[in-house]
């Protein structure tokens, strides 16, 4: 790049390719049993070390694009730039997609624990911060080495990327862990997510009617997937459908951990997140496959 890797142009653009990278791999993914991918590939179904379909493979590279991505955000601007949030949530479903959800479950704890105290995340009118995030496709920040919070359209995006975040460690949580004990955490997880959504829709935080319908309808499926976790079954029971996680793709792609998967959505006290360990997290499966 003309401008350097390390600047915000650069960063958005490995976003904005992770991003269309994610929709091509879930669209193909669809068909990935389908004859017509079938045909058009050759899949080397002997080999189980290999990406088996063409749509992990794309995963893959899309994953590679936000990692690159989230490492600078990190890097220039810290933790908490609301650009981290949303990149560290798509990052999170490619690695799902991957099979490696407890990966993706560690990313998202260790950032959501890096926010503090999630009661304060719930803003009113009066709050004097409001926060902007690229997973309303917003424009980026001009202070490129300073972040600020800046007062924008939606003052709720910062509160919906945590809460995005939020649902997505809930949902891979009860994938990796189908047991009571992964049920009630994801319940806390999922709970706390409709909370925070709910909290920005009832103290009319979002005044663009399309995006206060977006949330309204997020919320739904919120409460959806709690309705889906409340009775206490077996795990060879749960009728948890994986295929239906995010399939509207809402939060996938759009620049929407608690460390050791501790359980924030009930803990008031927490030691402070060490950035550089997290940020060397980050820097693993280096460098990522170019497009």
């Amino acid at each position: 790049f003309v401008l350097g890797q390390n600047h915000a142009i650069s960063l958005l653009l490995n976003c904005f390719v992770g991003d269309t990278l994610a929709v091509l791999a879930n669209c193909v993914s669809l068909g990935d049993k389908g004859s017509v991918f079938e045909r058009s590939f050759q899949l080397d179904e002997q080999n189980n070390n290999t990406l088996a379909g063409n749509s992990r493979y794309i995963w893959a590279i899309a994953c590679g694009h936000y990692r690159f991505a989230l490492n600078g955000w990190v890097k220039k601007h810290g933790l908490h730039h609301p650009n981290v949030l949303s990149t560290v949530c798509g990052m999170a479903r490619c690695l799902r997609e991957l099979n490696k959800r407890d990966e993706a479950i560690n990313i998202l704890s260790s950032i959501i624990a890096s926010q503090g105290d999630l009661s304060a995340l719930k803003t009113t009118r009066k709050a004097s911060q409001n926060y902007q995030s690229s997973i309303m496709f917003s424009q980026s920040h001009r202070n490129q080495e300073k972040w600020n919070p800046m007062k924008a359209l939606s003052t709720s995006s910062y509160v919906l990327s945590v809460a995005g975040c939020m649902w997505s460690m809930g949902l891979y949580t009860i994938e990796e862990r189908p047991n009571e004990r992964g049920r009630r955490k994801a319940l806390a997880l999922l709970r706390t997510s409709s909370t925070l959504m709910k909290t920005a829709i009832e103290d009319n935080l979002i005044t663009n009617i399309t995006e206060r319908e977006l949330v309204m309808e997020l919320h739904a499926m919120v409460e959806n997937e709690i309705t889906m976790l409340l009775p206490k079954i077996s795990s060879h029971k749960m009728s948890f459908n994986n295929n239906k996680i995010h399939g509207s793709n809402i939060f996938v792609g759009e620049r929407h951990s608690i460390a050791n998967r501790a359980d924030i959505s009930t803990r008031h006290s927490r030691k402070p997140t060490d950035e550089a360990v997290i940020h060397h997290s980050f820097k693993t499966e280096q460098p990522f496959v170019s497009v």
